[in-house]
């Protein structure tokens, strides 16, 4: 929570970037030529998340992405304790969906509009956890009150 990013890397994907992920994270193969694959950033990155809550944007694509990779390159993946801040936010600011009998998915990028949280940077690892740290930090001062202004 005290924003100081403590790992970051690129990881070389196994297939080209798709155009829709370029699109999103503007990503590009070149960028990615000289990065590391998983294999080598994986065991890294652990060094940094065993034993702590993880506070992920969207817990259950990165969790799925991670599993996924792990499995890829015949790695074992550690317990990860987490918590899915996207799901919390659509609690808190009461954002149901009668539809889909949950509480809606926000973006990111719609929660930081929302609350007023200017962005860290562009859509990278350390911007998104930067970002997401300003955005738990704004909800909490905000307290309830708000929540109860959107519902």
């Amino acid at each position: 929570m005290d924003e100081d990013i403590l790992f970051e890397s690129f990881v070389k994907p196994v297939e080209p970037v798709s155009t829709e992920a370029f699109e999103v994270h503007g990503i590009s193969d070149e960028l990615l030529k000289a990065a590391p694959r998983w294999a080598e950033v994986w065991p890294a990155a652990c060094h940094y998340l065993e034993g702590k809550t993880l506070l992920i944007y969207n817990e259950a694509f990165d969790r799925d992405r991670i599993f996924a990779n792990c499995i890829r390159h015949e790695l074992l993946m550690p317990s990860l304790l987490s918590e899915c801040v996207m799901e919390t936010f659509a609690r808190v600011m009461k954002s149901y969906s009668q539809y889909h009998d949950d509480f809606t998915w926000i973006s990111l990028r719609d929660a930081m509009i929302a609350c007023d949280v200017k962005s860290a940077g562009e859509h990278r690892a350390s911007a998104d956890c930067i970002n997401v740290v300003q955005l738990i930090r704004n909800v909490v001062a905000r307290g309830d009150s708000h929540a109860e202004d959107q519902g």
